[in-house]
């Protein structure tokens, strides 16, 4: 007996709806679940890769975008610098800088429009049930039969629960301060990654006099700073950021996010994947994380576009495969990053601003950090 759909997808954010669009040119019936929670993405930016955005320009998405021309990396108080161009790179830009909730009124837009895809919203998965060949799925008003099912639902995956799939967990002991700042002149398409004692400052170029201001540094200094009015915060910014972008003028809107590793112990099961936040949640640090979930995106449609058994298990095994090299190389990237930049100690200060000098005039290694940071293997 013919299942309702080929394919459920839990989840219609940024992940679970990039995903259901890379499939709308296959003959799949789909289906996509969302809960309608409120996602709280105004005002806020994500940074994509030179690969993200050609994955989802290739998907048909325009979007109203920022180039990254430059990253500029320092550090505070140390005259070791690192500046990676996209001219010496030989693309138009490293990256591009994206308002959240354009991105994802883009991508819903997108798949209201698709044949072969069925919206549930609001709707939560009460259950799941395994067969032989497929899936028994339970709404709290409707039931039907999937033979793979996709859960994209994010960090706190009620699927990923659902499934007794465990995690591991750690916290990172930091909160992200975000929020965008107007400027006195233009940022020049340059993307700042400023490292301040035990605490990280980047500024993301956005469109016009303006650039989102992401700070991350231990909860208590986080919690000290949001206590702050705009006009004291604002010197705070000023004073540790220094004046690469001019005199910073005003705030917008705060946000404020804890960070945490989140890693699911199991990415497959038979009939059944973890993607994008529900298997793996990582520091902010490099701007990977929707970049790292939208790569997997790409890896699983291309492998499901050419299967003719989404029963087959080897299937979920090359994906699981695949992706775990890539979730492998990124982690390792930022926990570096992480670790290496939040001592606060003389002799590490003075190896890190020699790191960054070496960094900047040997040109293969340059290169090899443009390449990662651009989201090309």
């Amino acid at each position: 007996m013919q299942n309702d759909y080929d394919i459920l997808i839990v989840g219609a954010g940024l992940i679970g709806a990039s995903l259901a669009l890379a499939l709308s040119q296959t003959s799949l019936r789909i289906a996509l679940c969302e809960a309608g929670k409120e996602r709280g993405a105004e005002g806020r930016a994500i940074a994509l890769t030179y690969s993200s955005f050609d994955f989802l320009q290739k998907l048909n998405i325009k979007l109203p975008v920022t180039p990254i021309h430059t990253v500029h990396v320092s550090q505070r108080g140390h005259l070791g610098i690192t500046k990676i161009n996209a001219a010496e790179e030989n693309v138009p830009a490293l990256g591009y800088v994206v308002p959240i909730h354009i991105l994802n009124t883009e991508l819903n837009k997108a798949i209201l429009s698709l044949q072969n895809v069925k919206i549930f919203n609001p709707a939560t998965v009460n259950k799941l049930t395994k067969t032989n060949t497929s899936w028994q799925v339970e709404l709290p008003n409707e039931n039907f039969t999937a033979t793979l099912v996709i859960a994209a639902d994010g960090s706190h995956s009620s699927l990923r629960e659902l499934q007794n799939i465990k995690t591991e967990t750690r916290d990172y002991g930091q909160s992200a301060l975000v929020t965008n700042v107007t400027l006195a002149r233009s940022h020049q398409n340059i993307a700042y990654e400023r490292f301040v004692e035990k605490s990280v400052i980047a500024m993301l170029p956005q469109e016009g006099l303006c650039s989102t201001l992401v700070w991350t540094a231990p909860h208590l200094q986080i919690e000290e700073l949001l206590k702050l009015d705009d006009k004291t915060l604002l010197q705070k910014v000023q004073d540790n950021f220094g004046y690469r972008l001019g005199k910073l003028l005003s705030l917008g809107k705060r946000h404020c996010h804890p960070l945490k590793f989140i890693y699911a112990q199991e990415q497959i099961q038979p009939g059944f994947i973890l993607l994008g936040n529900a298997a793996h949640t990582i520091h902010p640090v490099a701007a990977q994380g929707f970049n790292l979930g939208l790569s997997a995106v790409k890896c699983l449609a291309k492998l499901i576009s050419e299967a003719k058994d989404l029963n087959d298990y080897s299937l979920l095994q090359e994906y699981a495969r695949l992706s775990h090299e890539q979730q492998q190389k990124i982690i390792r990237f930022t926990d570096r990053l992480t670790t290496w930049f939040a001592r606060d100690f003389l002799p590490i200060n003075l190896a890190r601003s020699g790191g960054l000098m070496m960094l900047d005039i040997i040109s293969p290694l340059k290169h090899r950090l443009a390449k990662q940071l651009m989201g090309i293997n």
